[in-house]
């Protein structure tokens, strides 16, 4: 058994403690080859939060280089809110 499996499951499990908004998972190519990350909000945005700059969904090639993008779309989200 591949033990990196082991290692994005924690790494999805931190992130989605952290954001919980959020569902992350890993992409895998045909060949079972882990991918980039990416991560999907749980509710739909609005047209105004589209506008504000919120994503849908965001992808990285790394955990940390995700959580970076998530922390950005929580303070947009903020800000968009106030």
């Amino acid at each position: 058994m591949n033990l990196d499996i082991y290692t994005d499951l924690e790494h999805r499990r931190e992130l989605e403690h952290d954001f919980p908004e959020w569902g992350v998972w890993r992409a895998t190519d045909s060949l079972g080859e882990s991918g980039d990350w990416y991560a999907s909000r749980r509710k739909r945005i609005s047209p105004e939060q589209l506008r504000a700059g919120l994503w849908a969904t965001v992808h990285a090639a790394s955990p940390e280089q995700l959580r970076e993008l998530l922390a950005e779309q929580t303070e947009k989200a903020s800000r968009a809110a106030k």
